[in-house]
Formats: structure tokens, C-alpha cells, sequence
């Protein structure tokens, strides 16, 4: 009988135990759990911030030529582009951009920097929901935009910082400004406007003739994205308009850029008369 007592006494013990076990176990499978959704919660406002602060970190640099936002887009803001940025079909990093919530990742997805120029260049909402094809083949009207791209961009005075022609300095206004789908705006010296206008003519050779110039094409303001930094030079005759997009060289930053020209010239023959010699037998 004693046996028998004692024996039931162990099982109720050993019950108790392992319903005690079980309720510690549920306790601290729920303690666990609500340590890992506060590790989570956590972990969301960590990310959140960072992603808002790599958000603004980038944009502010993005945008560290303007005063607001808003001087670009005159009145719109990222969050009123953001529903027609959304209806973009292929330009998802430009949606992960302007979506806060989903551009934790964006500018590590990031191949070139179509979406960021995108941003800079395009003043009008709608024109965000346009944006199908990649920016350098995109082609629309800039007659609208052309003064606010023209504020945007660099700057005459930002971009050339020495100037001279065959040894005399040049100023600012020698310069003619023009507008560039892809490099923004554009000087051409010596431009000119007829062909009764008066042009600068140098007959010399060597370093110290010709044109010279010190540009500060501004590296700083470029974004890692940018797959090139530098500047456009093309040299064309003054009487016509500079092909930007196929014609001249990119120069790098940092180096010494010299460019020659000559020049060929073929007459016919007589009894064609020449206007700079009168010769019978050329």
C-alpha cells in the first residue's frame, strides 16, 4: 500500500513536472515570439530610417544645385509624382525611388543613371508616366522647359573658369548658349550669327595660340551611378550649329586636352578663276 502511495505520489510529481515543463515551454515559446516581433518591429523603423536617410541623402545630393525641389518641378513635389510615377511600366527603379517604402534596395539596383536624369530633366509629372523608352532615346519638345532646364543647369560662369584667345582673355558674353537633350546647356565661342558677323581668326600655330579654357566640369555633384564625368568639346565651323550628340570628344577631368586642326584645301582647275589667287595653271 505504501508502494502503491509512493508510486502515485512520483506520476502525480512527474505530472506536475511535465505540465509545468509545457507551461514554461508555452511561456517562453511566447516570450520568444514576442521578442522576435520586437526584433522585427525594430529592425523595420532601423531599416525605415536608413532607407528614408539614404532616400534623402541621395536626393539632397542629387539636387544640391537647386534651392528646393520645388524649382524644379514649380509646384510639384516627389509625393504628388509618385501615383504616375507608379503607372510606369519600365522604369522601376524610378517607382523604388519615388516609393519610400520600396527604395530601401533602389540605388543599388540602380544600372545607369536613365532614371536619375530622368528626375533632373523632366519639370512635369506627366511626362514621369511618358517615360517607356531609356532617357537618351527618349525625343520630346523641350520648347516649354527650356528656361527651367536652362536654370538647372550649370552655368557659364560654374563650368568655364579661364578663358582666352591667342593670348587675350575672353568674358562670358563671347559665349552662346544652347540647349542639349543630353548635356543640358551648351557655350559655343565665336558663334556667328550671319555670315556679315564678325569672327575671331587665327592664323598661328602652336600653344599659345588658339583658344584656351579651364572648365570645372564639378565632379563632386555627380552621382555614383554616373558612368562618365567630363565634359563635351566639338569644334565646327562658326556659321553652324554644334551636333552635340554625334559630333566631338569627351575630355576627362584632371588631364590636359589639346586639340589641332588642319585644314585642306583643293581648287579646280582653269579656267576656273580662284578668288584669293589668279593662277592659269593650278
Amino acid at each position: 500500500m505504501e508502494l502503491e502511495d509512493l508510486s502515485s505520489i512520483k506520476n502525480r510529481k512527474k505530472n506536475n513536472t511535465i505540465q509545468t515543463s509545457e507551461s514554461c515551454k508555452d511561456k517562453m515559446e511566447s516570450i520568444l515570439e514576442l521578442e522576435e516581433e520586437e526584433n522585427k518591429l525594430q529592425q523595420r523603423k532601423q531599416e525605415n530610417v536608413y532607407t528614408n536617410a539614404g532616400y534623402r541623402e541621395a536626393v539632397t545630393h542629387f539636387v544640391k544645385t537647386m534651392q528646393t525641389v520645388n524649382r524644379t518641378y514649380e509646384g510639384y513635389s516627389f509625393e504628388e509624382c509618385k501615383d504616375v510615377a507608379l503607372k510606369t511600366i519600365n522604369e522601376s527603379c524610378l517607382r523604388k525611388i519615388l516609393d519610400l517604402e520600396e527604395c530601401r534596395d533602389a540605388w543599388n539596383e540602380i544600372v545607369d543613371d536613365s532614371c536619375l536624369m530622368a528626375i533632373m530633366n523632366f519639370t512635369d509629372c506627366g511626362d514621369l508616366g511618358e517615360m517607356g523608352s531609356p532617357y537618351r532615346q527618349r525625343s520630346f519638345s523641350l520648347e516649354p522647359k527650356l528656361k527651367k532646364r536652362t536654370v538647372v543647369s550649370y552655368q557659364a560662369n560654374e563650368l568655364i573658369k579661364e578663358c582666352s584667345f591667342n593670348g587675350e582673355s575672353c568674358s562670358i558674353k563671347d559665349l552662346k548658349l544652347f540647349q542639349s537633350l543630353r548635356y543640358g546647356n551648351c557655350f559655343t565661342f565665336n558663334k556667328a550669327e550671319s555670315n556679315s558677323s564678325r569672327r575671331l581668326m587665327t592664323s598661328k600655330t602652336g600653344y599659345r595660340s588658339g583658344l584656351h579654357m579651364t572648365l570645372d566640369v564639378r565632379s563632386r555633384d555627380y552621382l555614383p551611378t554616373s558612368h562618365t564625368i567630363g565634359a563635351r568639346v566639338i569644334v565646327h565651323p562658326s556659321s553652324s550649329d554644334p551636333d552635340r550628340e554625334n559630333l566631338g570628344i569627351n575630355i576627362s577631368p584632371g588631364f590636359e586636352t589639346s586639340v589641332s586642326l588642319q585644314s585642306h584645301i583643293s581648287r579646280l582647275e582653269y579656267p576656273y578663276q580662284d578668288r584669293c589667287a589668279r593662277l592659269r595653271n593650278w
